[in-house]
């Protein structure tokens, strides 16, 4: 229990990705084989794990510690996590106990079909031989409240770093169901089987932002365009009758699209497409916040497909009966998908456009009228003579837009050292409306500057945020706006980035929300 407590606190504490891995990859490497795979189903959040409400785990703490529940009350709102408060309000542990977790997980497994009497002694018996951290993801953990937040990009990064495995070989492990009580670490990991062979994508090509002039490039005729959309990049793979699906970042993303798993789709064929997965409503692609919602979610609702069903948008075929055709030219391709796609029976899956000239001329209408049908950006990619595996891709950003904003919020480091995140607001009327959260990318002398100003000017604290005078207006930047109805303002920027610092601009002089509307209105839709 130690072990997995200090790296649920470690790793709440870290907001760096790289150190949230290095934890991860210390803790796979130094824990035991019996208590991995329980480590796993609670890291998936896969571990049925709730043993008491926290109702009554409320209970039965002031019981034990015979705190008036005023006390708690005022306590709550402080610490913000019930199960947190109740573990901070016991005495101090006098003795420990070096249990490994599988031992814990199987008491809790046992506790499931006791009374309730039993199951109170079992978790007053525990809080006596368990240390503060341990209290805190103790209480949680047989609460159901025990969530790491972990993305699954992470979670196979730091498998792959500590036991030296390719990434696509374990990916479909997360996904499959495997039972702690049944299994072995080993047999969930490393037994190989078919769908190693079967799941396995082709190496998505990379990708670098254009800096350059087009005639930087060469001929245009060794270059194909193709919009790109709100969506995910993706490898469609069919092999024996089993469907995987992969994003660009090399996850697996299969279950998140139950509509395009129907395996009869190229029936009798084997087969490796490539593409982007859209969202659609009424013949129109949909924001990419409304897929990257789909993306967070651990299960997809009826309604969920019934309202925003998901196509994919074919730009290239990889692989077909077996035979890979990743070394064959674009055109040799291009045309084989040509006749494919006549045979395929299915309204999800659309053949994607591609711009195709001798002259950049209409490569460049393309660029200009690509936000007219909502294309997010356009993506060139070689093709005959620089047709080569170590070719990049090159990716033609849209024009982005731009707003001068008032600072309104400054989020502290959890050190109160540092400035981590600062909130921007437009006009409505007499009131500020926060319209973005940006990251801090200030130079060190106007950090300094703003740091000092904060501390004379705050209005109000929550926490390590600060809300402040109107004072400050930069030129915020983003790629592109979308309606959101969980935003006071009605509407999220994608993107949005920290320009420059408008010092001659005064705070009643920055934009009004009416300016985000009207682009919403004349740009976007």
């Amino acid at each position: 229990m130690k072990a997995i407590s200090e790296l649920y606190i470690r790793l709440e504490e870290s907001k760096n990705l790289d150190k949230k891995c290095d934890l991860l990859v210390a803790y796979f490497k130094q824990t035991s084989s019996e208590d991995l795979l329980w480590s796993m189903s609670l890291l998936l959040d896969k571990a049925n794990k709730r043993l008491v409400p926290i109702k009554t785990l409320k209970e039965w703490t002031l019981a034990f510690t015979n705190t008036p529940l005023w006390l708690f009350d005022q306590c709550h709102p402080l610490v913000k996590d019930a199960a947190e408060t109740l573990a901070l309000l016991l005495p101090k542990s006098v003795n420990t106990t070096k249990k490994p977790l599988f031992d814990w997980m199987n008491n809790i497994e046992q506790h499931k079909k006791s009374s309730s009497s039993e199951k109170q002694t079992f978790i007053n018996h525990s809080w006596n031989v368990l240390s503060k951290n341990e209290r805190i993801v103790f209480n949680k953990l047989i609460t159901g409240n025990l969530r790491f937040n972990l993305s699954q990009k992470l979670l196979l990064k730091s498998l792959s770093d500590a036991f030296d495995l390719a990434i696509p070989s374990i990916a479909h492990r997360l996904l499959d169901s495997f039972s702690p009580l049944d299994d072995s670490f080993e047999n969930w990991l490393f037994k190989p089987s078919a769908k190693d062979v079967n799941a396995k994508p082709y190496p998505f090509k990379p990708i670098k932002k254009l800096k350059l002039p087009l005639e930087k490039l060469g001929d245009a005729k060794d270059w194909i365009g193709e919009y790109l959309w709100e969506g995910v990049q993706v490898q469609w793979i069919k092999r024996e009758n089993e469907i995987f699906i992969w994003e660009d970042n090399m996850t697996l993303i299969s279950l998140i699209f139950p509509e395009l798993l129907d395996a009869q789709i190229f029936s009798g064929a084997n087969i490796v497409l490539q593409g982007t997965i859209v969202l659609m409503k009424e013949d129109r692609v949909l924001d990419y916040s409304q897929i990257a919602s789909r993306l967070k979610r651990k299960s997809i609702t009826k309604k969920t497909l019934s309202d925003f069903p998901a196509k994919m948008l074919i730009n290239d075929v990889l692989e077909l009966n077996g035979i890979s055709l990743s070394k064959k030219p674009w055109s040799v391709r291009r045309k084989l998908l040509n006749e494919i796609y006549p045979t395929l029976d299915n309204k999800l899956f659309l053949l994607a456009d591609v711009i195709q000239d001798n002259l950049w001329g209409p490569f460049r209408d393309a660029h200009k009228d690509a936000r007219s049908i909502n294309a997010s950006s356009i993506l060139l990619r070689p093709i005959g003579s620089l047709e080569k595996e170590e070719s990049p891709s090159f990716l033609w950003e849209l024009d982005g837009f731009s707003v001068n904003a008032v600072l309104l919020y400054v989020e502290s480091s959890v050190d109160r050292r540092s400035i981590n995140a600062l909130t921007f607001a437009l006009w409505d009327k007499n009131e500020l409306i926060p319209i973005a959260k940006v990251e801090n990318h200030l130079d060190d002398e106007l950090k300094r500057e703003i740091q000092l100003w904060v501390r004379k000017n705050t209005l109000e604290k929550f926490g390590p945020i600060k809300s402040v005078k109107p004072f400050y207006v930069f030129e915020i930047t983003f790629e592109n706006i979308a309606e959101s109805r969980r935003k006071k303002s009605g509407l999220t920027l994608k993107y949005p980035t920290l320009g420059k610092y408008l010092k001659e601009i005064k705070p009643r002089e920055a934009h009004k929300l009416s300016v985000l509307k009207e682009m919403l209105q004349k740009h976007i839709k």
